[in-house]
């Protein structure tokens, strides 16, 4: 499966949305085999966690598949969603991003949101 920023943006999204009693009973789950768009969600949720944008408990069934239990936004992951929040903002990274040879990295999204909003308020004319 190929990672797609899109849906861990809208997964980042989703959990800073969540109250605290919401996110208690709330859980991503990735069947072992499934392509299911619900298990991607979750697959990228895991990636999230995994890396430390987002915190929960983790854990897995040898029958089942793999659990994000209670999920939060940590202060890197909040950070991370900060830089691509606005649709615009992320848009624009996106384009410079393609248009530049550069992939869509954990370590590329800060540089690449710094040249998008400068780009964007740059004074035209």
């Amino acid at each position: 499966m190929k990672r797609d920023w899109d849906t861990m943006r809208s997964v980042l999204l989703e959990v800073e949305a969540l109250s605290r009693e919401a996110a208690s009973k709330f859980d991503y789950f990735a069947p072992w085999h499934s392509d299911d768009p619900e298990a991607v969600r979750a697959v990228h949720a895991l990636m999230l966690e995994e890396h430390g944008y987002l915190g929960g408990t983790r854990y897995h069934t040898l029958s089942d598949g793999q659990y994000l239990k209670n999920p939060v936004l940590t202060m890197t992951g909040a950070d991370l969603l900060d830089s691509i929040r606005e649709q615009g903002v992320w848009n624009k990274m996106k384009s410079i991003a393609k248009e530049k040879g550069v992939g869509l990295a954990f370590d590329s999204i800060g540089g690449l949101a710094k040249l998008a909003i400068g780009q964007m308020l740059a004074p035209t004319g």
